[in-house]
């Protein structure tokens, strides 16, 4: 395959792939605001029913009040007239519906317990007069009694929403009874059922968008893990000549010097202790190479024990008009290094030297192959020379 063609495919990838990054954020920031959306419908939905049942409990309140028109207590009116009674619970039963449930009214006896006074359920599940109530939040009877204003609570349900709201019934200055009205409405099951399918739709473009995104990211893993590793040397880790070549455009000469590196014997190495201890070798000096440059420098593996560094300089020119002292003394820093201590393999210790060439000068070659030649030529020379030496080009 055409690498060009295979780096353009890719990058095309890349586009598409950071395209469907954006589009997963969106639609997952559209999912967030739909379902902020949804709470806010419940919410109003909620305060406008509240808004009805307070409504209806004022109406009903005003309407016992009217019927009574009296100063007496409710209670003993109520207790001595079951005519009465029935004649305003089946008052109240006209407001009971599918969507109002129970409207009933609460007195506390002497004893702080809390009795139906009135209730306008059905005749079947009509509670008797005086008969004990026990409610299922305790705490907002025990508010509207004492502070005498009006409470209400809500569960929300599976099917919807169920609202107790309960009102004082005061005259005389007196609070006869709380009116209560028990009120279920499906509103929320409808707005659901309405929205779902959209809701639904969302999650699913939500869930195959990531799928995408992941089977991509991993697909583009394995294209970067492949790069990588043909860019680098198996065996030492450092760069390989591929690198070099992607890199050889890139480069500016006047900002870098070229030094080339040898292990002086290698040959006798292999052939004495054979190619495991061999690679061993190639290892440490690798490590000792990384040890002794910067951080910036390209180090790559030029051939079997040959190495090609990169020095890449901060200040353009400075060595084309100033002493390569400098790259000298990197190079000789990496003789020192790699010459310091012995190898240490098994029971082994093995005194390594290099031979390094140097060409400080790249900045005046024309190509980065001619300032790697010139510094090969050095390499040659130091070899000449003794090895475990440094030879500089001139300019």
């Amino acid at each position: 395959m055409n690498p060009l063609k295979k780096i353009n495919i890719f990058s095309l990838q890349r586009i598409i792939f950071f395209m469907l990054i954006v589009f997963f954020i969106s639609l997952f920031i559209l999912f967030e605001q739909f379902s902020k959306t949804q709470i806010k419908i419940f919410n109003d939905a909620e305060k406008n029913q509240i808004h009805q049942i307070e409504k209806l409990t004022h109406h009903l309140s005003d309407l016992i009040l009217s019927i009574f028109n009296t100063n007496k207590s409710m209670f003993e009116v109520l207790k001595k007239n079951p005519m009465l009674r029935k004649k305003i619970n089946n008052t109240l039963n006209l407001f009971v519906d599918d969507t109002v449930k129970y409207i009933y009214v609460i007195r506390k006896d002497k004893y702080g317990k809390l009795r139906y006074i009135l209730d306008g359920s059905n005749k079947r599940q009509r509670a008797f007069f005086n008969q004990p109530f026990i409610p299922v939040n305790p705490k907002i009877w025990s508010i509207a009694f004492k502070y005498r204003k009006d409470v209400y609570s809500t569960q929300n349900k599976a099917y919807g929403i169920w609202i107790t709201y309960i009102h004082p019934i005061i005259y005389n200055n007196k609070i006869q009874g709380v009116l209560a009205v028990d009120l279920s409405t499906d509103v929320f099951k409808k707005v659901i059922s309405s929205i779902s399918p959209l809701r639904i739709y969302l999650a699913y473009m939500v869930a195959f968008i990531l799928l995408v995104i992941v089977l991509m990211g991993i697909q583009l893993y394995l294209y970067l893990k492949e790069q990588y590793i043909g860019r680098i040397d198996y065996l030492t880790r450092l760069y390989n000549r591929t690198f070099l070549r992607e890199i050889e455009r890139k480069l500016n000469l006047k900002e870098i010097s070229v030094i080339i590196v040898d292990i002086d014997f290698f040959k006798k190495v292999n052939d004495r202790y054979g190619h495991a201890v061999g690679d061993m070798v190639l290892k440490s000096v690798a490590r000792r190479l990384l040890s002794a440059t910067r951080s910036n420098d390209y180090i790559i593996r030029y051939g079997g024990e040959e190495f090609l560094i990169i020095l890449r300089h901060k200040v353009k020119n400075v060595y084309c008009i100033e002493s390569p002292k400098d790259v000298v003394m990197i190079a000789e820093r990496i003789r020192k290094t790699i010459k310091k201590k012995p190898i240490r393999i098994n029971e082994l210790n093995l005194n390594i030297t290099v031979s390094i060439g140097v060409d400080p000068f790249t900045c005046k070659r024309k190509t980065l192959l001619d300032s790697i030649e010139i510094a090969d030529e050095m390499l040659y020379k130091a070899k000449n020379n003794g090895r475990d030496r440094v030879e500089i080009a001139e300019k």
